[in-house]
């Protein structure tokens, strides 16, 4: 794998993991709906929490260069369970690399 293509499938481990911690904030509020208990202080303010660092994630990921994306992306995946992202971030990286030019 060389530079070019690492840095993509950085990005895409960055997006996957915005994308997921979106649709988990939202799985959460959904529960909590069912359970009656969504407006009290600790769920809006997890749900809020969670869709802001996905969202920031999510754009930094597509917006940043590629020196901080590399950067970003190592210290995210320190954590073992890092390993499931990585996983689910591949099928990413192939739909990412087939969309991008051969000569790019």
């Amino acid at each position: 794998m060389n530079k070019r293509e690492w840095i993509l499938y950085c990005r895409s481990f960055l997006l996957t993991m915005g994308a997921g911690l979106v649709l988990f904030s939202f799985w959460f509020a959904v529960v909590n709906c069912i359970r009656n208990e969504f407006m009290a202080l600790p769920p809006i303010s997890i749900f809020i929490a969670l869709n802001i660092i996905g969202g920031l994630l999510v754009h930094y990921g597509i917006c940043s260069n590629d020196k901080k994306v590399e950067s970003m992306a190592n210290s995210a995946s320190k954590h073992w369970a890092s390993l499931i992202v990585m996983l689910v971030a591949y099928p990413v990286y192939l739909v990412l690399s087939s969309k991008r030019k051969p000569n790019a």
